[in-house]
Parts: C-alpha cells; structure tokens; sequence
C-alpha cells in the first residue's frame, strides 16, 4: 500500500475512534448537563441553570413542559442538604404541563462550587415527590445529577 492510503485509513479510523468515545460521554455521570432517572424513565433536560443569592435555586426545563426546581436555602457551599415537604428550608419541584409535585423526601449532595470566573455548581440528587394535598400521586426521582450548571447571569 502507499503512505497515502495508510494515512487515509488511519484518519478515517481515529475519526470513529472519537467519535465513538464522545457518544459514550454523553452517558457518564461527567458529563456537562442534568440528568435524572424519572419513575424509571430517563429525563436530560434541554438547559439548566443556577442562581445563587440567600441560597441556591437550580433550575432544569425540556423544551416542552417539564421543569425542575431546587430551593436551597443557605447552600452556599458543598455539602448534603436533606429535601422534605414546603414546610422544609430545602424543597424540590418537578412540574409535568400543570401537574406539580413537590419534595416529601430525599436529598441534593453539591459536590462543587466554582466560585472563579466560571461560576458553575456540580452535584447530585433524588427525591420522591408528591402532589401537593394528596395521598398518592407521587413521583420517584433517582440517580440524578448535575455537572457544570452554569450559574445565570
């Protein structure tokens, strides 16, 4: 074979290469973004942001209906902060159209504060949810997480 059709082939093959890995990448926890497990269905949200003020507030939203909210009153640094009912300091919301189910338990673990230039948070989370002044209608979140969300400007 000539250089040329070698140099070719390995172009073409480190292309795949890479191309492969980045896909894989979009499934590893590292991966910029928010992501979440929903009563078993997986859920990536369309953009993600933070505010940081009195606490923290993260928010997730798709680009149709569905919206996370992270109220983290005094989350101004890495730590575990435990997800209860309104009447908690720490809640979250998961709002499907016009149905919104609210925290009764779980838990946001903030992992990473980038306080420089960058100003993003990373993290984890999971919570089981329920419709406000209800018995059931409730909603499993698992293995969620949080990965260089920016901070909103």
């Amino acid at each position: 074979m000539n250089k040329s059709l070698i140099l070719a082939f390995c172009t073409v093959f480190t292309f795949l290469v890479l191309l492969s890995s980045c896909s894989d990448k979009l499934n590893q926890p590292g991966f910029p973004g928010f992501r979440c497990n929903l009563n078993g269905s997986e859920y990536i949200a369309d953009t993600s942001n933070y505010i940081k003020s009195l606490g923290t507030n993260i928010y997730a939203y798709t680009a149709g209906t569905k919206r996370f909210t992270f109220n983290l009153v005094r989350a101004d640094t890495v730590g575990t902060f435990a997800l209860d009912t309104i009447l908690s300091n720490n809640t979250a919301t998961y709002t499907d159209g016009v149905t919104l189910y609210r925290s009764i338990s779980g838990s946001v673990v903030i992992t990473q504060f980038y306080n420089d230039s960058l100003k993003m948070v990373t993290g984890y989370f999971n919570f089981t949810g329920r419709v406000p002044g209800t018995s059931g209608n409730t909603i499993t979140i698992s293995d969620g997480y949080f990965n260089n969300i920016p901070r909103q400007q």
